[in-house]
């Protein structure tokens, strides 16, 4: 009788340890995006990285693997996403923490780079504000624009 009890507590042991470590663990996820979110609203920059890995995640998402590079340095990151109509190769535009440039962060929806922007022509130090391409605005608002030559750079 002895014997089965311990057995009993043992297991009682062992199941409450692992609900201990699995709400530890998400408590500390949650509480880690929560403070890189706060560090990339704080001061947060836009950089065009590049999808080098797509994977099918746990409960229907997709996982992308970026490289992105700011102030000369470049930087992986693996992100999730329920879209999965990105390709491998394709450029997004990303938000990273200029003070953490480790903390990026990837959101469905965000305009994509056009053809006056890409992964190897953006500036070191990223953008304020997503970029809009002239050559986009003009053919949008061509009414605007009557004398304009086709020169993406000039007006």
């Amino acid at each position: 009788m002895t014997q089965i009890s311990n057995k009993v507590k043992f297991k009682a042991v062992i199941a409450l340890l692992l609900i201990i470590s699995t709400i530890t663990m998400t408590v500390t996820t949650v509480y880690r995006g929560f403070k890189n979110g706060k560090k990339i609203e704080k001061d947060g920059v836009y950089v065009i990285g590049k999808i080098t890995s797509v994977s099918k995640g746990s409960k229907g998402t997709t996982n992308f693997d970026f490289t992105y590079v700011y102030k000369g340095e470049a930087y992986e990151t693996s992100l999730g996403s329920l879209a999965s109509e990105h390709k491998l190769d394709e450029e997004m535009f990303l938000r990273v923490s200029s003070s953490d440039p480790s903390v990026s962060m990837f959101i469905d929806g965000y305009p994509q780079p056009c053809e006056c922007y890409s992964f190897e022509t953006a500036p070191e130090d990223g953008w304020k504000d997503i970029p809009v391409c002239r050559e986009m605005m003009i053919n949008k608002y061509s009414f605007l624009f009557p004398f304009y030559t086709g020169d993406k750079y000039s007006y």
